[in-house]
């Protein structure tokens, strides 16, 4: 405790002087924050309200004096940061400080292709989301609670000489100036002996076993920016401050740069952002999910909060809940000049009032969140591990150094988690000569990872995790609770009877991010509606929408496993199709596992009979007289192995039960015995190969494609004989550079059957897939093939709400079935046609618009991507 209130006296001493240095006559400027934000009703209604009206209000601003701030500030150089403008300077009171703009300009967060565009426009726009004076309420708040931090001064830069290179860009400039700690640039930060960056200090805590993080004052910190609504919490976002104490050493988490306190995503578009990004949350009166909330800054919390109990973090929230009485709030609110205060300083107030009351409660939720799954590390010392499964309710985790010769057993960590929170604990040892050692013989228990590093580890597994077989017989069997992962020759495993040993090899990061912040999410679920369209002759309109939930875990990448139920009304049938589909990574090493199961009428809706030479009437087409009604019902698994790249196969079956009533029955006296009409089941098992070689999925330019698939029909449940069908495609594009770009694109494909077969599984030609001046499913055979060309040219660049590409594609397209009944058919079945094509940045997103045509019919196509 004496440690903590030298700080506090550190930081007071600090304060006075600032101050004092800061003691002079001041001029002041009225400037409105950010006129472009304001905006009327309509615009605010797409792109939200936000605080356009704190924006565009004119406020007093003080003139920073460069000759007698901080008793005199020298420029030094620009800072870094996306978004906001930064000027570092040195006072004459011996400390750094950095001046940050006001506004921000996020263009440099975009794809270069989005930077000019009205993309940029609508990310500058939302900029209205933040709250530009709110970092000077969050100082009074953190200064209540004893956090460190560098008190922000609002001022108006002026356009002064002494700006050197710098004024062009700073002058006449509104933002906030503050101390900026750095190692290399203030050593003298409030006491401190050393500042370091997040990922530094990463590092730093690998080696050094006699400093730690103090994570009572990061906890707090931390639920301090929940209570304000500051969701942009990432590594860069903090600074650590080193106090000595002792043998010991403590870090000091500094919070800093406040940009996003108490944001507002009203609107319409705004909200839809809100839904699909998981940091972005609106300030209200009670809390977002606690997981949006707390997301940016989840790498630094699962290294650092792990220890602390829930009774402690108890006692941590309603510590901020006491100390921010009405009074403190009210006042910090009321830093803001009268003019912001009068609009929107009762807003700010109540709802840190209800979130502050709600605090407790939250903090429950995040202890949660912390403590479900648990990352716990290790130093690059020979650390020592015990984990003692206690009971059914209570796991204990401790790390020790080894003892060596003159040295004493260090704790580094101890915890006895609570199994009805915690389902998952993973133990990162780093390198070194580690050892580990787990007990217990239990009915319930957390699932237990230790991951070993370089060095000669050790791994034993003396517990015992009671189940049953398979989880749900009646019948006494281990379950699978411990897993160490660990490679090379030296590793040394002791197996008990819940033991998984991994010894793959994992990849070492490359970067800082990669180590600290992947991308890839490794625990939890996510789950989005997205909606579909498209259009075709044969269908119609189809319009769909579709749920995407994916499942996240240990070392699974890009995710455990996917579901996605779907649904599509088409209007030309005036029918729905119902699909489930889902893949599952974590079954096989390698590959996946897949299961589709789907109800449609849409798949198979017109039929025209059997044979390469059948005739189409347009005005029979127009009577339904080629019409089928049909009820198809499939389930489908199969199981593929990634070969190398996008180069994988597979096996599989599938179950079809289908009931098909054509209209007019006349059209299958060519096929046999009209075999495949009514209730039919088929059982399918099947082998596959795909490669994908392309530079592009949605609009390639150079590279190739294939698919190939053989199945075989048994004879069982409906089918009378066993029969084999094979179909496959390929495709070759190329492209050329003259006074444009031009892109040739090919593309063959057929397929054949063997046996007697029911008619719905002829080999079918028609459509979208081949011949697209023909209706779907046109022409049926024992055999078919076909051919496609396409010329795809650049008309010339677009940029209309973002930049992409306008061409035009021309098509040539030709095929035919082979049948017994045209035995001597010679006739080839031609389409031609083109369209436009409309790719944006990079390429990422395209869309076509295809007219075909035939001898017989003209079709149109509008299409996500190329067809093909």
């Amino acid at each position: 405790m004496k440690f903590f209130k030298t700080i506090l006296l550190f930081v007071f001493f600090i304060s006075i002087i600032s101050f004092g240095q800061n003691n002079y006559k001041k001029e002041y400027i009225e400037i409105i924050p950010g006129a472009q934000y304001k905006a009327g009703s309509i615009h605010n209604f797409f792109f939200g309200k936000h605080w356009r009206n704190i924006w565009a209000t004119p406020i007093k601003v003080e003139i920073l004096n460069l000759n007698k701030f901080a008793g005199g500030l020298i420029p030094l150089k620009r800072g870094g940061g996306f978004q906001t403008k930064s000027l570092r300077l040195m006072g004459k009171d011996k400390h750094i400080w950095k001046f940050r703009s006001m506004d921000k300009d996020p263009s440099k967060v975009l794809p270069k292709v989005l930077r000019e565009t009205f993309v940029a426009d609508i990310f500058q726009d939302q900029i209205s989301s933040s709250n530009p004076l709110a970092a000077l309420i969050a100082a009074p708040i953190l200064t209540e609670l004893g956090i460190l931090q560098a008190k922000p001064y609002l001022v108006y830069m002026p356009d002064d000489p002494k700006l050197n290179e710098f004024r062009k860009d700073f002058g006449g400039v509104l933002g906030m100036i503050e101390i900026h700690p750095d190692v290399n640039e203030d050593l003298e930060f409030k006491g401190a002996n050393k500042i370091k960056s997040t990922y530094k200090l990463f590092d730093r805590l690998a080696e050094k076993r006699n400093e730690k993080v103090n994570d009572i004052d990061y906890l707090k910190a931390r639920l301090v920016d929940a209570l304000i609504g500051d969701w942009d919490r990432h590594t860069d976002q903090w600074k650590w401050a080193r106090y000595k104490m002792e043998d010991k050493s403590f870090w000091e988490p500094i919070p800093r740069d406040r940009d996003q306190v108490f944001a507002k995503w009203d609107g319409v578009g705004p909200s839809i952002a809100e839904y699909y990004t998981p940091q972005f949350v609106h300030f209200d009166y009670e809390y977002p999910e606690v997981e949006k909330i707390t997301w940016s800054g989840r790498y630094i919390d699962r290294r650092f909060l792990t220890e602390i109990t829930k009774a402690e973090c108890d006692s941590i929230a309603n510590f901020i809940k006491n100390k921010l009485t009405d009074a403190v709030i009210e006042n910090a609110v009321k830093i803001l000049p009268i003019e912001h205060f009068k609009i929107a300083g009762n807003e700010i107030i109540e709802k840190l009032k209800s979130r502050r009351d709600l605090l407790p409660d939250f903090a429950t939720e995040y202890y949660n969140l912390i403590n479900k799954v648990v990352d716990i590390y290790g130093t690059n010392k020979d650390d020592i591990l015990s984990v003692n499964r206690i009971n059914d309710s209570q796991t204990s985790v401790t790390i020790y150094s080894k003892k060596k010769r003159n040295s004493k057993k260090m704790l580094l960590y101890h915890k006895v988690f609570d199994n009805s929170i915690t389902k998952e604990i993973r133990v990162f040892l780093l390198d070194g000569d580690d050892k580990t050692i787990i007990t217990g013989d239990v009915d319930d228990s957390p699932l237990v990872r230790v991951i070993g590093g370089k060095g000669k580890d050790k791994f034993t597994d003396n517990s015992k995790v009671n189940g049953c077989l398979l989880n749900f017989l009646p019948i006494p069997y281990p379950e699978r609770k411990t897993e160490f992962y660990d490679s090379g020759k030296k590793t040394k495993v002791k197996k008990g009877a819940s033991t998984y040993f991994n010894d793959e090899k994992y990849p070492e990061a490359k970067t800082y991010t990669e180590k600290y912040e992947p991308k890839s999410r490794n625990r939890g679920s996510t789950s989005f509606f997205l909606p579909s369209i498209s259009y075709n002759s044969s269908d119609g309109l189809r319009i769909g929408s579709g749920i995407d939930f994916y499942k996240y875990n240990f070392r699974m990448v890009p995710y455990e496993y996917y579901l996605k139920p779907s649904i599509v009304f088409s209007t030309k049938p005036k029918s729905f199709s119902f699909e489930f589909s889902s893949v599952f990574n974590s079954l096989i090493r390698g590959g996946n596992i897949t299961l589709n199961i789907s109800r449609s009428a849409l798949l198979f809706t017109q039929f025209y009979g059997f044979g390469n030479e059948t005739t189409y009437k347009k005005q029979l087409d127009k009577s339904e007289f080629y019409r089928l009604d049909q009820e198809l019902f499939k389930i489908q698994s199969a199981v593929y192995l990634n070969f190398f790249g996008n180069v994988k196969g597979g096996i599989g079956m599938n179950y079809r039960y289908s009931n098909l009533k054509p209209f007019n029955k006349e059209l299958l006296n060519s096929f046999q015995s009209k075999y495949g009409l009514n209730n039919f089941k088929l059982l399918e098992f099947f082998a596959n190969f795909n490669f994908d070689l392309t530079d592009n999925k949605y609009y390639p330019r150079n590279g190739f494609y294939g698919n190939f698939k053989y199945s075989t029909f048994l004879n069982v449940l409906s089918n009378k004989k066993t029969f084999h069908k094979i179909e496959g495609d390929a495709a070759f594009f190329t492209t050329l550079y003259s006074f444009t770009e031009f892109t040739l694109s090919f593309r063959a494909g057929g397929g054949i059957v063997f046996g007697d077969y029911p008619f719905f599984q002829s080999i079918f030609l028609g459509g979208i897939d081949n011949l697209r001046g023909y209706t779907r499913r046109r022409f049926a055979g024992d055999a078919g093939i076909f051919g496609q060309f396409e010329l795809r040219t650049l008309l010339f660049p677009l940029k209309i709400i973002v930049p992409g590409k306008l061409g035009f594609h021309s098509l040539i397209e030709t095929g035919r079935v082979f049948d017994d009944i045209y035995v001597d058919s010679q006739k080839w079945h031609s389409s031609y046609g083109g369209g436009l094509w409309f790719s944006f940045i990079d390429d990422s997103i395209s869309f076509s618009v295809t007219i075909a045509g035939s001898s017989e019919t003209i079709a149109k196509y509008f299409s996500i991507g190329m067809n093909f």
